[in-house]
């Protein structure tokens, strides 16, 4: 019998449409921070405080932070029971497409990717195929595929 899937009702509210599973954990996610130049001190605080809230509300068995400017500058992976710090490297200009390669490179089955950004930079020529992308932007701007949300920093 396999597992379901269905939408986290936790994040519904709010615009966000995360994957769950039914019954157990989610499979591990990957959340890519954008740490270009043109992210501030309270992006990258805000960006910690939404890696939180999903980790804590989703229980994903591994959460895969990426940190992305324009190419991939270093990536963690937390557990369930550790407490996520991060620890952001770069400040270069911005690039999209680095941390879908990652994922593929690292052969990654994620649940999601979560790319929390300015959407500032050039895009994927192609939407990712096997998981869903959410767009977690601090501008008004909308990614071309997937679905972007705007949080306020």
């Amino acid at each position: 019998m396999g597992v379901q899937q269905h939408a986290n009702r936790r994040h519904v509210w709010r615009g966000i449409y995360l994957p769950s599973l039914a019954p157990g954990k989610m499979a591990p996610v990957v959340v890519v921070v954008d740490t270009s130049g043109s992210i501030t001190p309270a992006a990258l605080d805000a960006f910690a405080a939404e890696i939180t809230s999903v980790t804590e509300d989703c229980e994903p068995e591994r959460v895969h932070v990426v940190y992305c400017d324009d190419d991939v500058r270093g990536a963690e992976v937390f557990e369930p029971s550790d407490s996520i710090e991060l620890h952001p490297a770069g400040h270069g200009g911005t690039d999209f497409r680095p941390p879908f390669a990652w994922v593929a490179e690292q052969e990654i089955e994620p649940a999601c990717l979560i790319y929390l950004t300015d959407l500032c930079g050039p895009f994927p020529s192609e939407e990712p195929e096997g998981y869903p992308v959410l767009w977690i932007a601090t501008t008004d701007d909308t990614a071309p595929f997937g679905e972007t949300v705007r949080i306020r920093v």
